[in-house]
């Protein structure tokens, strides 16, 4: 979601990538969530596949942290190599000016859905008499605009520990990643979690770790060139890895582990899976010709906020229709896995499609058109 002044496709590609997993892993969440949701699925592929989707889900969130935290930190960070007062306020200027780009999106589809709501169709939840629907289910989108607001911050810190960043960033990794486990494992709150649960601090506290991860790896990798060989290795082995422990789990139908190892942001699996997929992508430097295929993905990758902010704002509407047509699939004797995992993925990729097109042919000329006006007026 970074913007950069030149996009390295395959990152872009990464990034709808991301956007897509994150969109199927949202379509069958009810059935991640919790081990009632699955207690009658006892087919093993079928619960190797959920258990999976948890794992790329989650992994795509990390995705956009480490892409963000990968370019921003590190430029802000040499625009503040002999640090003054003028240099920071210019970083703070851009950082939330940044941050004021990403919430004018937010409100922007904020607004079209209450109107939607108020004069059109009720959407269930969407309502002007309380703002709630502004908070739990845009915890990443939060989270995301406050990392970008406090990137200078962050940069003068990274600058402070210059000698030890690494060595800091690592054992806050480590001990980030044991309190997850135990939260997991020992503790892990009952399935309705507020906004002050452990896990739901963990988890945000768990995406400034990538944030700030992404800022390390750009380090390591200005040091040590990244070899397209030994990455691809890596992410083949950190998803055979992955799909074995969903394997293992399934056929002896153990979910509660299952839910447990794939939660959100706290899963180990699912940060290693982002990391070695960007280390991966980012060794691909040439840029492809342009054709339809690229325009589409540069597209998908342009629109990654505005379908998260849709489809998260959206949830109870679209949920309740895609959730009635999973459940009466497997309400069928026998259920079919393919029509189930099938309709989901389609139904996620129409929703991915229809909010791109929108922002591409409504909310980005919009945007660009105010911008124009505006810089115009100024110049007056």
């Amino acid at each position: 979601m970074a913007q950069r002044s030149t996009r390295q496709y395959s990152i872009e590609l990464l990034r709808a990538i991301a956007i897509i997993a994150i969109a199927i892993f949202h379509t069958f969440l009810p059935y991640n969530e919790t081990a009632e949701a699955l207690s009658h699925i006892y087919n093993a592929g079928a619960l190797t596949a959920l258990g999976w989707i948890g794992f790329l889900g989650a992994a795509g969130n990390h995705v956009f942290f480490l892409i963000s935290g990968y370019f921003l930190i590190p430029r802000c960070a040499q625009a503040l190599t002999h640090p003054s007062w003028a240099a920071f306020r210019v970083q703070c200027a851009k950082s939330f000016g940044r941050a004021l780009r990403l919430l004018a999106i937010l409100l922007f589809y904020a607004l079209i859905l209450l109107a939607i709501s108020t004069w059109i169709v009720p959407l269930p939840g969407i309502s002007a008499a309380s703002l709630s629907w502004l908070g739990m289910n845009l915890e990443f989108i939060w989270l995301y605009i406050v990392f970008i607001a406090i990137t200078p911050i962050v940069a003068l810190l990274w600058q402070a520990a210059s000698k030890h960043r690494s060595m800091i960033v690592l054992a806050l990794f480590v001990l980030t990643y044991l309190i997850n486990g135990y939260i997991a494992f020992v503790s892990p709150d009952d399935a309705a979690r507020s906004l002050l649960s452990w896990r739901k601090l963990m988890s945000g506290w768990t995406y400034c770790m990538t944030y700030v991860g992404g800022a390390a790896l750009s380090d390591w990798t200005r040091k040590r060139p990244l070899s397209r060989r030994k990455c691809r290795t890596a992410l083949i082995v950190v998803a055979a890895f992955s799909i074995a422990v969903c394997g293992i789990y399934a056929v002896n139908n153990n979910v509660d582990v299952l839910i447990a190892l794939s939660y959100r942001s706290t899963s180990l699996i699912s940060f290693l899976l982002a990391l070695t997929a960007f280390c991966f992508a980012r060794t691909y430097t040439n840029q492809p010709k342009q054709s339809v295929g690229t325009a589409i993905v540069l597209k998908t990758a342009q629109s990654t906020l505005a379908f998260y902010i849709i489809q998260s704002l959206s949830w109870t509407s679209w949920q309740a229709f895609i959730g009635a047509v999973l459940a009466s699939i497997l309400a069928s004797a026998p259920a079919s896995w393919g029509s189930f995992f099938g309709i989901g993925i389609l139904f996620s990729a129409a929703f991915i499609a229809v909010a791109t097109l929108f922002d591409q042919l409504i909310r980005i000329p919009l945007f660009n058109l105010i911008r124009k006006h505006t810089r115009s007026s100024q110049r007056r």
